[in-house]
């Protein structure tokens, strides 16, 4: 699967998602970064991008990070999902990026960075699972 192709299937699966825009910068088996643009439409009150939005880019990396080492795991779960907040990122972008710290043929468990701001330091981590299924999603 090709990154396009990814964020294209999520974009079917998920349209909510479709209406942020991503690009996928890195995309491979090791490790996928993707940056998205951020409108007032994600923001809340006070200034800073609402924390759901965070949390749905970080398991659009997670589900892309699964695909990235198992094309054929479309129909892949998440099991548990933690987030934790350090600071107020900024409102223009966000970079996403995912590694898989394991992966059988069952379970994966993954580490997200968000990172955005002057210096692109990193706003949030997301630690997750995802129950890896073969199929069409």
């Amino acid at each position: 699967m090709t990154a396009d192709e990814v964020l294209t299937l999520i974009r079917e699966q998920i349209p909510f998602v479709g209406r942020l825009d991503m690009e996928m910068l890195r995309f491979g088996p090791d490790e996928v970064e993707l940056l998205c643009r951020m409108g007032d439409e994600h923001a809340r009150p006070g200034g800073t991008i609402s924390g759901p939005v965070m949390m749905a880019l970080g398991d659009v990396v997670a589900y892309a990070c699964i695909l990235a080492r198992n094309p054929q795991a479309k129909s892949s779960v998440t099991v548990s999902y933690n987030i934790n907040f350090f600071r107020r990122p900024s409102t223009d972008k966000l970079h996403v990026t995912g590694r898989i710290h394991k992966m059988g043929r069952r379970m994966a468990f993954l580490d997200i960075m968000i990172a955005g701001g002057p210096s692109d330091e990193p706003v949030a981590q997301v630690t997750c699972s995802y129950a890896v299924a073969e199929g069409q999603g």
